[in-house]
Order: structure tokens, then C-alpha cells, then sequence
């Protein structure tokens, strides 16, 4: 389900992604109830895809930030990254 947000994932190596948030006009973290019940995804990803949105607009996160913020673990990070692209969440793009 693709609701019109933009998160892009970079490869900037193999061990290092990083996270840019697109521009949005709203300063509050509005998602809605169908994201937050999405059943595809696990309680991990969609907690991951709150984080990413509530950064400011084009702020880039390292994947690494997200792992140490949340105590998961870079391959549970990579895990919800993997799933949120995969229900179209997040795109992964080239680095601008």
C-alpha cells in the first residue's frame, strides 16, 4: 500500500545505507490507520517507517543511526527496511 510518502534508502556501500526523508508540508506525523493495521508488515517495520517519518524534511539517517537508536540490531534494521519496500513503503534510489 503506497500512501503518497517518498523515503528513499542509498546505498552508499555494503554495509551502510542511509535514509532520506522527502519534503512534506505537514510538521506532525500523520499516518493513516490503514498503514498503522497494515498485517503485512511486522510491529518492527512499522515502528521503523513512524521513525523515518517523523524526521524532518529531507534529513538523511544512516541505517546505523536507526540500529542504535532502537537497540534492534543492523540486520532487524535491514529486515523492516527490506519489508517496507516490499509493500511499497520505501523506495531505494542512487545517492543524488
Amino acid at each position: 500500500m503506497w500512501c503518497g510518502w517518498s523515503i528513499w534508502l542509498e546505498f552508499l556501500g555494503c554495509e551502510m545505507s542511509t535514509i532520506t526523508r522527502a519534503p512534506s508540508k505537514n510538521p506532525f506525523l500523520l499516518m493513516p490507520q490503514a498503514t498503522v493495521r497494515d498485517s503485512r508488515l511486522s510491529y518492527r517495520a512499522r515502528g521503523v517507517l513512524a521513525r523515518l517519518l517523523s524526521n524532518a524534511d529531507g534529513y538523511k539517517m544512516p541505517s546505523s543511526q536507526l540500529a542504535k537508536e532502537g537497540g534492534e540490531g543492523r540486520d532487524a534494521i535491514r529486515k523492516s527496511l527490506n519489508e517496507l519496500e516490499k509493500f511499497g513503503y520505501l523506495k531505494y534510489g542512487k545517492k543524488a
